[in-house]
């Protein structure tokens, strides 16, 4: 609730500590433009943990409220994210040329617990890629907006041959952290079976999670 210095979670947090960034999402959506957001997502420090109650540096300033005995007969408490991982990925400067992170093609890749941080370049403007000839490469024009410069893509992977012996999925993107983005978060471009598990997606503009193509097959998507 508003003025709120702790917070009662579930369980007892695993891998939790003092220091750790948590965000409290806002639970009053509302339209603006052709997105439906909240005004009231807060970022927190913890400065001490007592059981399944963490402890904060700054009171909230908004109600966060979960849904109780709705129509439904859904019970939802508010979410509390832990944003905070031991490796980190970032751009130099986010102000500049954005860095972005991406895998493509045969291999198996797993991206595991990483925090990606001020990442991602294509924004939700008009596309203006760069013009270049085919015969020798030179670059007649550098776009301003290229495309396909997503915080984390997965572009056109194809598994190899016999298939992955350890896991039932080609590749997996689980429990990380995307913050910052002028455009979407995880994309998925003409790849299959992937998991997409326990991830969050904060403070992009676009969708967090996207199939691009919508040819995608066999990819589980998943408690992010």
């Amino acid at each position: 609730l508003n003025g709120s210095t702790s917070i009662a979670l579930d369980g007892v947090p695993a891998d939790w500590e003092v220091g750790d960034q948590v965000l409290i999402p806002g639970t009053d959506q509302q339209p603006s433009g052709n997105q439906i957001i909240s005004k009231h997502d807060e970022v927190r420090r913890i400065t001490a943990i007592q059981g399944d109650r963490i402890i904060l540096d700054m009171p909230l300033t908004a109600d966060h409220l979960g849904v109780e005995n709705s129509e439904f007969g859904v019970t939802r408490f508010a979410h509390v994210m832990n944003l905070t991982r031991d490796v980190t990925i970032r751009s130099e400067n986010p102000e500049g040329t954005r860095g972005h992170f991406a895998f493509a093609h045969r291999g198996y890749v797993d991206v595991e617990f990483t925090q990606f941080e001020g990442m991602g370049r294509t924004n939700s403007a008009a596309r203006r890629d760069s013009t270049i000839l085919s015969e020798d490469g030179t670059v007649l024009h550098a776009g301003t907006n290229q495309a396909a410069r997503y915080v984390l893509h997965a572009h056109h992977t194809v598994g190899l041959a016999g298939g992955r012996a350890d896991s039932p999925y080609q590749s997996t993107i689980v429990g990380n952290v995307l913050t910052s983005s002028p455009s979407w978060g995880i994309v998925l471009h003409a790849s299959d079976d992937i998991l997409v598990k326990g991830n969050v997606v904060h403070a992009v503009s676009g969708a967090g999670i996207v199939t691009e193509d919508g040819s995608e097959t066999g990819n589980v998507i998943e408690g992010n």
